[in-house]
């Protein structure tokens, strides 16, 4: 990849992780979490949609509460843990930090599984 290339993408990257940030304390400084970006935009569920109900839920013990608000947001957060793991072990070691293309391809299926689950059930959106 071309230095310009890779400058860019960064540029979109920071953007991106900017205006999120932005977006999460306009909704916290109104005393409430964000909604998802994509849900109060278009009116369609994220693959996360309801997934920091459904933690708060466990939080408060209530399992079954949690599963109905969001059944896969427990693997998508041991997803999480496990790949902040991956990456910070190299940090640890002081080695370059790289993502292999197969958790990639874990993300995409665990996301693209909890869009289906999300789409299938407006109820929990």
């Amino acid at each position: 990849m071309s230095a310009l290339t890779r400058a860019t993408w960064q540029s979109v990257g920071w953007t991106v992780a900017l205006g999120y940030a932005a977006w999460n304390a306009a909704w916290l400084s109104r005393g409430t979490l964000a909604p998802s970006a994509l849900t109060w935009l278009t009116d369609v569920p994220s693959p996360t949609t309801g997934g920091t109900r459904a933690m708060l839920a466990l939080w408060h013990g209530d399992v079954a509460a949690s599963l109905a608000l969001h059944p896969l947001a427990l693997p998508i957060l041991g997803l999480l843990v496990a790949t902040l793991a991956r990456l910070a072990w190299p940090i640890w070691r002081r080695q370059p930090v790289r993502l292999h293309a197969r958790w990639v391809s874990i993300w995409g299926a665990v996301l693209g599984a909890a869009w289906v689950v999300q789409l299938a059930n407006p109820a929990i959106w």
